[in-house]
Order: structure tokens, then C-alpha cells, then sequence
């Protein structure tokens, strides 16, 4: 991926010092230990002629661990008097005295940067040894003058310390080189600092070039100093080698400076090496002005083209890692932008024609401009960057034709092995074939897309069981078809790639690839043509595009229509609703939301998404379970659902008792919601108490009013796939279906148990099961409940998004004798295939991304289930509505002789009221005058069974026909 992976490393080929000072101005670092176990310490000079309080001046000292630009530090505290020294070393350390301060900050090794500050963290630079933010593998110098194992003791002719962090650290310039575990130095320091007087100085003293035959290298300079200065000051420089007073030239062979130049500043002088062959050269640039003189040493490397194909190899790694080439290809994308990748890629034009070697490579570097098209030479070091090859610190770039193509290598999914995309590394591809957006979650953190070949990707365990083939069996034990799983992921993991959008960017403030309608790019959406490099990155391989991906973006669809219907139900996880404590405190909550603005965001689109649903009757999961009293969440929903509505439509199932099995001790529980104008409730609502379950199955009875149809929800949220707590049999048993299946096993049984119970009862057999499952659909929980005589109303659909691949975690099972009366069952992607950008969250989701809408109100998608209850059909009577009336019983069911007939009319009249049993036969009838207005008549019964019987109310005009229930 990205966006925390790009740390600059910008390498200044500079040294800048003054040349000469009659005593240090301030403390410097005069010895390094780096020897072996924790023998390692640094010890500080005080040059000065005065005391320095190290505490007042703020002194710090840092450690950049293996490259990195974050560092470990020290305030250091104490009085260095002046000429003596201040010794920090490791507790561990085994010295001959005892240092000022023992440290472990002292832990450094031979790759990493000591820093020395005055003034704080923030301070002014006084010393450095090493290059910070660069990591050189082992070391810096090599020999006796090396950071690794080795004593680093300040040459006496040096007063002041390196005050720049990004330069070349070469310690054979300023630093004398002993042997292992050297420490007879540490103590005590001497220097012979020159006076200020005249002459002629330069600082370094030392350049060294890397470039390639006949290609000029990259710039350097160092500083020349001249003080009473009579004469120019002649300078010649040797063969290959040019100079010039400004970095855009003209570079010469020699140069006189007149000397009133070097009044009052030093002169800036830049040096160029255009070597003719492969091979080093060393040389003398030589400095005059009568009578003074002053030599700068010079190095040059010419490399040999090594091509990138090379450089590559057939393997996951470079051969040639730490090492410095030089190699040539044509720029194909150019990432140098702000908050881009911070480089350009290449690739050979010609090429090796091995298919195992990429003829691809990125160029990790910023301070050379480059065009897509230029033809480039170059040279810099090999790195595997988190297994990424790549060439860094650039010493040399040459452009030497521009305009040049390259035509894309074409590259087909699924890929023949996880590590093929390899050979094409660094190079640019392209994919003909039509891909499928099948996963968003990482949209708009990294702008990344997943794509896969052949439509989106499915679990494999939402259509390939692990112990039958065909799939249509109903074994939930064993693992006979574990094999099958495992190849189906497989296939699954090499039929996809990333798409990136070429930025190291966390959380864009635009986020990429969305549609200009919606802010949305849906899983399911298509794209063609797909064309730009192969990239690789914190283990994916991905695409950074070098044309715009053109998306078919799928739309959002209308709630879906479940059949001709009488009942509509529905399922819906509403993804931790929280309401803090129910009066606008309590934030945040510890599954929810973070703050009151954020759960009004969540509010508002789950009030939407239930409200379009318009469902007579929904389970919910992940309800707080914070009971069911005025501030509960519960009633919050409630409340807000009837005044988006504007009218009191809902209301909520009371939660079970403890004696009818409670909710449970789990922060969240299951609830209910139904329309009280549609559905009766028969009985109060029961919990599954078993112990298997943490957070147990709701079960209601409602009566359809209409119809008088009695049937059964149980809603039910069953154990999650995570692994956190997993033992034994409930780990991860590497078939597919992710830990705690043993338990999610155990509760399906138990559920089937609890189906009985409810029937029992409710003395109906209409059982309707919902909710989130956790198992996907040829998983064995599913199977144990179609087994024990549950028929699943959806199948080959998904709910949820999970790691790139669909699947259903929610379901709705019903029992035999009510599997006849669905008309319709469908899921409503409003969630799964949005990116999470468009939910309540507030952290990282820019302002304009949100909506009030349905769309991602949460992170699984509702079930909706239509039901077409019977309409009661006995001799003698009618199912008209009473004209100009409306008619309620109660106690409704009834386990009492009294019952009252609640009739309201708009005219005086007289009813007959019969009751009659479920083939026909009177009852009980009588006729009683009614007024205009309500009207309430009691009927006393006589001794009925228990069972359901029909109440016929009529006048002169119609009939209405109530269904009554019977309970003794």
C-alpha cells in the first residue's frame, strides 16, 4: 500500500564548514565507542574557554535508528567546564571509569545517526555522525575509519562539529579509526585550532563522484575560503573534471577568482565528473594565490550499464542490494509530485526476453525532473524496500532522448501463481479483460480498489460446502470437501489486483474513483482496459494507474419487492446504535458513537433505511442493551422512526423477563419493532437462555389483525468469526469457516430446540427465523438448521463484504407449514458494497461525503421476507370490512369467559355479533345496539378449547370477521 511508507530521503551532496576558528564555538561530539555487546558510548568537548551548563543551553542528544527521520533523545543535564569532556555511555557498558551519564539511548549500532542539539528538540544543530533519515546497511566509512565495531576519535585540527544531518558521512575526513573495544581515549580531548590569520581553505577536502561513461554525474560542491587574499585565486581541475561558480555552469577546466571575492563571504565552487570509460579516478584540483595554496581531492567512479532485468532477477529479491549501478530505460510514469510516490518508474525498451525477469524498476528519487518518454541513464544504490526493489540516492541522471513509448505488457487474471505478478514488477501492463470492483473498505484511507476477474468474488464457503459436493447437502460434521475450499480461495487470492491511486496520501481530502452523482463507488461496478505499472507494495501487488480508470458504476438499488404480500418482515444489523445515556451525554459510548453529532448521523440514515424497509414487523442486532425504558436506545429508535414518519406507527417489543430468558450480559442485544395497527401481539416475548448463546435469540407470536394468521419471529445474532479468545475446537480449524464454528454449531442446535419451544407455545407452527448468523451459507450452523427442518428463503446472495470477497452472515429460515405462505424474500444492498466513507463517522470522512440517505447506514444488508397469510374463508361468513366501523376484541388472546367487542361508529344502529369455531359451528350469538361514536360489548363465553375461533360482527350493509385466540 502506501501512504505511510514514503519517508523522504533527499541526499545533499554538501559538507559546508568554516575553515578556521581560534577555539570551538560550542560542544562537539570527540569520540564514538561502537564496540561489542552494549559497549558503546559518546563522548561530548567543551572547547569553549567557558563553562557550559547543558540544562540551560537545552542540550539534547538524538538516535536515528536504521534510517529513520523519528529519533530516541536525551536532555541532557550537567556542567562541562571548559577544555574538559562529558562521557554518556550505556548502563551495560564495561568501561575503566564511570561515565557522567548512563543511558540506554547509548544503544546505537554501526547504521545509525548520533545527533547533537542545542536549544531542544527543535534546536540548532551542533554535530552529527552518520546521515539521518538514510540507513547504509552495516556502516558508514569503511576500514580502520567505520562505524560498525570500531572507536572514532576526533582529529585535533577539527574545532566544530557536522552541522548538516542529510550530507555523505565520510569518517576518514574529520575522524581517526581504532580498533574494537578501544576506550583508553574516553576521558579527555585535545584540539589545535589555527588562528584566524591568512591563507587559503576549503571544506571538504574530499569529493566523490558515481556516474556512468560519458554521462556527467550530479553536482557537488565544497566551500573555498580566502582571507588577506593580494592575488586572484588560480584554480585547475584535473582531467574529467570541471568547475564552475554556478550549479547551471558553464563548467570549465580552471577558474581565477579575483580576490576581493572572498570579502567578507567564502566562495561556493561546483564541480562536475564526465568520465570517458568505465573505471575510478583519483586527482588533485589545485588552489593558488601567491604565496598560499590548497589541494581538493577528487574520486571518480565510472560505472557499466547494468540492465534492469539484471538488476531485477528472477527471484523476489535483488542480488544486487546495497550496491551501486548504473542502468538505463524509459521513463513510463512520473510520481514525483506532492503527496505522488516520490519517484518515476523505468523500464528497458529492449529488455532480456527471459518472462521471469522485469524489465521494470522504480527510481526512488525527487531532485532529478524527469518526462514520461525521456530516455534516461542513471546511477544510485540497490534496496529492497519492504521486498520492493527499487533504486535510491541517485548520483547521476542523464536524459538522452525524449518522446520514447512503451507499449504495455498485456496481463490476464487469475494470475498462474499468488507471486507471478513479480516478473512484471516495475513494468507497465495492462488488462483487457473486464474487472469487477469487489471490495471498497480501503477506498478512501489509501485510495485503493480491489478488483477481480469473473464478476465479484464469494467466500467460498457461501457456495462450496466443506463437507458435501454437491453443495446440496445438509452434513454438518466432518471435513471431507475441505480441499475444494481451500483451491476455491486459492483461485480467489490470484483472481484479483489492486488498483492504487499513485499517492502516499493517508485519508485524502478527495477521495478517488467516486461517481459524480453519488460520492460512491460500489462493489460491482466494472472497469476496462485497466492500464499502468505494476507496482508492489506492503505485500500486494498493485496497479498505479497512468490513465484514468473509466468506471460502469453500479447503481444503488430501490428496495426490493418481495411478492404480492399481506406482511412484510425484515432483518436489519444496525451496527452498534448507542445512544450514550440516552440524554445527549454519555460519549463515546463503547461500540458507537464518538460523540452526540456522530450518533445523530447515525440515527438519521438508520431511520431512513427502516423507514423505506416500512416492514410490519423487523428484528434488529447490535442494540445497545440498555433495557427498555424511556432513555433506552431502543425507545430512542422508536421515537425518532415515528417522527420521521409523522404519525406513531412503531413500537418495540418489550425485552423477555429474566424468567423468560432475559437479553443477556453482552453489551448488545437483539430487539423488535412492529406496527401495532398491522400486528397483535399473542403473548409476551421469550429469550433462549442456554448458556451456549451470549446473546440470546428473541422470540415474538403476533397475530396478523387482518387475517387473524398467527406466526412466530425469532431473531437472533449468533457468535462472530473473530478469533479473539479462541481455544480448542473454536480456533481457526483452516476450513473456511474461521473460529468459534463449534460454537456458532452449538447455538443452531439449540436454536432448533427453542423453534420447538416457540411453537408449543404459541400453538402455531409458523415459524419465521432471521438475523445475523456469522455463517455463511453452506457453512454447518446453516446446515444443522436446514437439517433439523428449517428452509432458507435466500440463497447465491451476499450481505456483507469481507476482505474482498461477498457472502450472507444474514438469513431468514422459516419452518415447513409456513414456507407455503412467503411470497417473496430479498436482501437490500444499501451497505455492503459502499465504502465505508459514507457512514456516521466523523474521523477521516470528509464533510461532503456523507448523506442522509440509506446508503451505508451500516456494514451488513437488511433481509426482507413478504408474507401472504391466508385470508379465513368459512361458510357462512364474509371477510368485508364492517362498513362505517372499526372493530377491535380484547383480551385478544383471551384466557377469560369475559370479552369485550370494541366497535366504533359513525351511525346508531344494532349489531349481531356470532362466534363461531374453525369449521362453522355457533358458539354464541347476540345482537346489540350500537351509537354513534365508540362502543364496547361484552361477550361472555361459554366453556370453549383452547384454539382460535372467528368473531363475526354484522349489520345491515357488511361484514367484518375477527380472528379470536383461545388460551385456557
Amino acid at each position: 500500500m502506501k501512504k505511510y511508507k514514503c519517508f523522504l530521503y533527499l541526499t545533499i551532496f554538501t559538507l559546508l564548514k568554516l575553515s578556521v576558528y581560534a577555539q570551538p564555538t560550542d560542544l562537539f561530539i570527540s569520540e564514538y565507542v561502537e564496540g561489542s555487546s552494549f559497549n558503546k558510548a559518546i563522548e561530548l568537548y567543551n572547547g569553549t574557554g567557558a563553562s557550559i551548563n547543558l540544562a540551560t543551553g537545552q542540550y539534547v542528544l538524538e538516535v536515528y535508528f536504521n534510517g529513520s527521520t523519528s529519533s530516541t533523545s536525551l536532555a541532557l543535564t550537567g556542567t562541562i567546564p571548559s577544555g574538559s569532556v562529558f562521557v554518556l555511555a550505556h548502563p551495560s557498558a564495561v568501561l575503566s571509569f564511570t561515565p557522567n551519564v548512563s543511558t540506554s539511548v547509548i544503544n546505537f549500532n554501526g547504521d545509525d545517526a548520533v545527533v547533537l542539539r542545542k536549544g531542544g528538540a527543535t534546536g540548532s544543530i551542533l554535530d552529527v555522525i552518520g546521515e539521518v533519515g538514510y540507513d547504509p546497511g552495516t556502516q558508514w566509512g569503511s576500514g580502520d575509519t567505520s562505524t560498525l565495531d570500531r572507536t572514532l576519535r576526533r582529529k585535533a585540527s577539527i574545532c566544530q562539529g557536522d552541522i548538516t544531518t542529510s550530507n555523505p558521512f565520510y569518517p576518514s575526513i574529520e575522524w581517526d579509526g581504532f580498533p574494537l573495544n578501544t576506550f583508553n581515549g574516553l576521558g579527555s580531548h585535545s584540539v589545535s585550532c589555527s588562528a584566524p590569520g591568512v591563507g587559503l581553505t576549503l571544506s571538504p577536502s574530499t569529493l566523490n563522484f558515481t556516474t556512468t561513461a560519458n554521462v556527467t554525474s550530479q553536482v557537488l560542491t565544497y566551500t573555498l575560503t580566502g582571507i588577506s587574499l593580494t592575488s586572484p585565486v588560480s584554480i585547475i581541475a584535473p582531467q574529467y573534471f570541471q568547475i564552475s561558480l554556478s550549479s547551471s555552469g558553464p563548467f570549465l577546466s580552471s577558474l581565477s577568482i579575483p580576490a576581493t571575492s572572498f570579502s567578507p563571504n567564502p566562495v561556493i565552487v561546483y564541480v562536475i565528473y564526465t568520465p570517458v570509460s568505465v573505471g575510478t579516478s583519483s586527482a588533485i584540483a589545485t588552489h593558488s594565490s601567491s604565496p598560499f595554496s590548497a589541494t581538493l581531492n577528487l574520486f571518480g567512479t565510472a560505472l557499466g550499464l547494468t540492465p534492469i532485468s539484471q538488476i531485477q532477477g528472477a527471484g523476489p529479491a535483488s542480488s544486487y542490494t546495497g550496491q551501486v549501478v548504473a542502468t538505463q530505460g524509459i521513463v513510463t510514469a512520473d510520481f514525483q509530485g506532492t503527496n505522488e510516490l516520490g519517484g518515476f518508474f523505468i523500464q528497458d525498451p529492449v529488455g532480456d526476453s527471459n518472462p521471469l525477469t522485469s524489465e521494470g524498476i522504480f527510481i526512488y528519487n525527487t531532485s532529478f525532473p524527469v518526462n514520461v518518454g525521456d530516455l534516461v541513464t542513471l546511477s544510485g544504490t540497490v534496496e529492497e524496500y519492504f521486498n520492493k526493489t527499487r533504486i535510491k540516492s541517485l548520483t547521476s541522471l542523464t536524459v538522452q532522448s525524449t518522446g520514447n513509448t512503451i507499449a504495455p505488457t498485456t496481463v490476464t487474471l487469475p494470475f498462474a501463481t499468488l507471486t507471478e505478478p513479480e516478473k512484471w514488477e516495475g513494468m507497465r501492463v495492462q488488462f483487457t479483460q473486464s474487472l469487477t470492483v469487489t471490495e471498497v473498505f480501503t477506498l478512501a484511507r489509501y485510495g485503493e480498489v480491489s478488483l477481480s476477474a469473473n464478476g465479484r468474488l464469494f467466500n467460498p464457503t457461501n457456495f462450496v460446502d466443506p463437507n458435501d459436493q454437491p453443495a446440496i447437502g445438509t452434513t454438518f460434521n466432518g471435513n471431507s470437501n475441505v480441499a475444494a475450499v481451500l483451491a476455491q480461495q486459492d483461485l480467489n487470492d490470484r483472481s484479483r489486483i489492486l488498483l492504487d491511486d499513485k499517492s502516499s496520501v493517508q485519508n485524502p481530502p478527495i477521495v478517488p474513483y467516486v461517481d459524480a452523482v453519488n460520492n460512491t463507488l460500489r462493489c460491482g461496478s466494472t472497469l476496462s482496459n485497466l492500464d499502468g505499472i505494476m507496482d508492489y507494495d506492503f505485500s500486494i501487488y498493485r496497479i498505479q494507474p497512468v490513465t484514468t480508470p473509466n468506471f460502469i458504476y453500479a447503481p444503488r438499488p430501490a428496495v426490493p419487492s418481495v411478492g404480492a404480500s399481506n406482511v412484510k418482515l425484515a432483518s436489519f444489523n444496525v451496527l452498534n446504535y448507542f445512544n450514550g445515556d440516552g440524554a445527549g451525554g454519555g460519549f463515546p459510548t463503547s461500540r458507537g458513537a464518538d460523540t452526540p453529532i456522530e450518533f445523530t448521523r447515525q440515527r438519521v440514515k438508520i431511520i431512513e433505511a427502516i423507514k423505506q424497509i416500512n416492514a410490519d414487523a423487523l428484528g434488529l442486532m447490535e442494540m445497545e442493551n440498555d433495557g427498555n425504558g424511556a432513555q433506552s436506545a431502543i425507545q430512542d429508535l422508536v421515537n425518532g422512526l415515528n417522527a420521521s414518519i409523522g404519525a406513531p406507527t412503531y413500537t418495540f417489543v418489550q425485552d423477555p423477563t429474566i424468567i423468560n430468558g432475559g437479553t443477556g450480559t453482552d453489551e448488545i442485544k437483539v430487539a423488535m419493532i412492529y406496527k401495532p395497527s398491522k400486528l397483535t401481539l399473542a403473548g409476551l416475548a421469550i429469550a433462549n437462555d442456554s448458556s451456549v448463546n451470549n446473546r440470546p435469540p428473541l422470540a415474538q407470536t403476533f397475530v396478523h389483525n387482518a387475517t387473524q394468521e398467527k406466526f412466530s419471529v425469532i431473531v437472533n445474532h449468533f457468535k462472530s468469526k473473530g478469533c479473539t479468545g479462541a481455544s480448542g475446537v473454536n480456533t481457526d480449524q483452516n476450513d473456511g469457516q474461521g473460529c468459534f464454528n463449534n460454537s456458532r454449531k452449538d447455538q443452531a442446535a439449540a436454536l432448533l430446540l427453542f423453534v420447538n419451544k416457540v411453537k408449543t407455545l404459541a400453538n402455531d407452527s409458523d415459524v419465521l427465523v432471521i438475523g445475523d448468523l456469522n455463517s455463511y451459507e453452506q457453512e454447518d450452523p446453516i446446515d444443522l438448521l436446514l437439517n433439523g427442518g428449517m428452509s432458507t428463503l435466500l440463497t447465491n446472495v451476499y450481505s456483507y463484504v469481507f476482505g474482498g470477497q461477498s457472502g450472507s452472515l444474514d438469513h431468514a429460515l422459516v419452518s415447513s407449514s409456513m414456507l407455503g405462505q412467503v411470497s417473496g424474500a430479498a436482501k437490500w444492498h444499501i451497505n455492503a458494497d459502499e465504502p465505508i466513507v459514507k457512514d456516521y463517522n466523523q474521523e477521516f470522512n470528509p464533510a461532503y461525503m456523507y448523506d442522509v440517505d440509506p446508503f451505508r447506514s451500516s456494514d451488513h444488508d437488511p433481509v426482507i421476507i413478504g408474507l401472504a397469510l391466508p385470508v379465513p374463508n368459512i361458510t357462512g361468513l364474509t371477510s368485508n370490512n364492517l362498513s362505517q366501523t372499526f372493530v377491535k376484541i380484547k383480551p385478544n388472546p383471551s384466557s377469560q369467559k369475559n370479552v369485550t367487542v370494541e366497535i366504533s361508529s359513525t351511525l346508531d344502529g344494532s349489531v349481531t355479533i356470532e362466534v363461531v369455531d374453525q369449521i362453522g359451528r355457533n358458539i354464541l350469538t347476540q345482537v346489540n345496539g350500537i351509537t354513534k361514536g365508540a362502543n364496547e360489548i361484552q361477550l361472555n363465553l361459554p366453556e370453549m378449547k383452547d384454539g382460535f375461533y372467528y368473531v363475526k360482527i354484522r349489520n345491515e350493509n357488511s361484514t367484518s370477521v375477527q380472528k379470536l385466540i383461545r388460551i385456557n
